[in-house]
């Protein structure tokens, strides 16, 4: 049946409308795109909109346009905590506010990736830096106005407790949660609400005095083999109430550096990483100053050495390479395919500096990985090679020979390592004094020694 006139006339009226409409939202687009905030509105969605669409979505620069030699060192002084957080924020300015900040240190909020685990994190980025209003508004308090902030103090902090990464964010100032005062060491504890024990450090020492009410904190960043308690256990067996570890089941889990996701305009173009690939001269770097050690990696590398050349710096090798020429080291691993970072302990959780800032350091080396630590459950596929994933170390060596001489297969691993960064080393303050605002049941942990060595650690099964 044909339109009529009335008909013709409406369609005629909303093609127009909508046409007009249309013409208005690209120009709107286009001027906030020259304004810079389009992109931040993509950003936000990114963290809704699943992997696949978002990759369809997302409008970016070429992948390679930024050198990562001369790219900046992002200000880690701007990051006052780690823990998921940009949910929180009460408005979404707030996280429009938070993932421009983010990308403009080079990183991408975990939220908008799939892979999740918990040493991998979105960095809380300061107010003072973004003007997010964390304290009236823009993040949920943690403590009611008027109430007195709480005071930590530390009974036999080690000396690194005093380096500058270890006391980030110690004055609270800049933290979400600000309600909190570091008061020093153990002279100043009767007054404090919370202490914490280095337990490995205790040696002889007896339980101090103790208010009614102050809670006591375990602390240890050492494997079960390699801290001991106290010789007069029977005294500090049940007075503890919160841990402080590298375990993930930790009341304060703090893990040897978190990692975060880098950003993705950061990252290389295929054809870098293939020349990188094809640029390696030597095969398998291991950095070691322990050797006789409970996970027995000096004998696995030994056979490992039997298929193919590992070139072994340190107290249990023939090279060296201080400390003291840091930059001339990392330059010396570029040269090399693959790094071994094997842990001194198969320990729950235990993975220590040897891996996590090998990401932050960007050195475009593979990592061989072995230890306790569940590596295929916490860190993204192919970002590292786990021995464990091999029946023994001439699987593992012939595995390696094979990867490194076939420079495409090598280029999309070393791809997706560097996808990941790093923070580095250092207490996040920020999350310890939300917790002691925000966590009000009480407990106590009936037998430490039980809860920190019992099946926590099993010898090596490869060697």
């Amino acid at each position: 049946m044909p339109p009529t006139l009335h008909t013709y006339r409406l369609r005629k009226k909303i093609c127009l409308k909508s046409g007009i409409f249309f013409i208005i939202v690209l120009l709107t687009f286009a001027y906030l795109s020259h304004s810079g905030i389009a992109s931040i509105v993509l950003g936000y969605l990114k963290i809704w909109l699943p992997e696949q669409p978002r990759q369809e979505m997302a409008q970016t620069k070429p992948a390679g346009n930024f050198n990562p030699v001369t790219a900046p060192e992002p200000n880690i002084d701007t990051i006052v905590g780690t823990f998921p957080w940009l949910g929180r924020l009460n408005s979404i300015s707030s996280k429009l506010i938070a993932l421009r900040e983010l990308k403009k240190m080079g990183y991408e909020a975990a939220e908008s990736h799939s892979f999740k685990s918990p040493y991998i994190i979105t960095p809380v980025v300061s107010s003072k830096i973004t003007g997010l209003n964390f304290h009236s508004g823009g993040f949920k308090s943690c403590n009611p106005s008027g109430k007195k902030k709480k005071r930590i103090a530390c009974f036999n902090c080690p000396d690194w407790m005093d380096d500058s990464a270890m006391k980030r964010n110690r004055d609270f100032q800049a933290c979400p949660c600000p309600s909190c005062e570091y008061i020093g060491g153990r002279k100043e504890m009767a007054s404090a609400d919370v202490v914490l024990f280095f337990v490995g450090m205790l040696g002889k020492e007896r339980p101090p005095p103790r208010p009614t009410g102050q809670i006591w904190v375990m602390a240890s960043m050492e494997s079960p083999p390699y801290f001991g308690y106290p010789q007069n256990y029977q005294p500090w067996r049940d007075v503890f109430n919160w841990t402080l570890t590298y375990r993930t089941d930790s009341d304060w889990f703090r893990s040897y550096g978190p990692l975060v996701w880098r950003d993705k305009d950061l990252l290389l173009t295929d054809d870098h990483y293939l020349s990188l690939a094809r640029g390696k001269t030597r095969d398998v770097a291991w950095f070691v100053s322990h050797c006789p050690v409970q996970s027995r990696r000096l004998e696995y590398v030994r056979q490992l050495q039997k298929y193919i050349n590992v070139d072994i710096y340190g107290k249990c090798g023939n090279l060296s390479c201080p400390r003291s020429q840091f930059h001339q080291c990392q330059d010396m691993l570029k040269t090399y395919r693959f790094y071994l970072s094997f842990e001194n302990s198969f320990c729950q959780d235990y993975v220590s500096e040897k891996l996590l800032l090998l990401y932050k350091q960007r050195s475009h080396v593979i990592p061989v990985v072995r230890g306790g630590f569940d590596y295929d459950r916490y860190l993204p596929p192919d970002t590292v090679i786990n021995a464990a994933h091999f029946r023994s170390a001439r699987e593992l060596g012939v595995y390696l020979k094979e990867l490194g001489s076939n420079p495409d297969r090598y280029a999309k691993v070393l791809k997706e390592v560097d996808k990941l960064t790093g923070l580095g080393h250092y207490i996040d303050w920020c999350d310890i004094c939300e917790k002691i605002n925000t966590v009000t049941a009480s407990k106590k942990i009936p037998d430490i020694k039980a809860w920190s060595n019992e099946g926590k650690c099993h010898p090596p099964k490869d060697v």
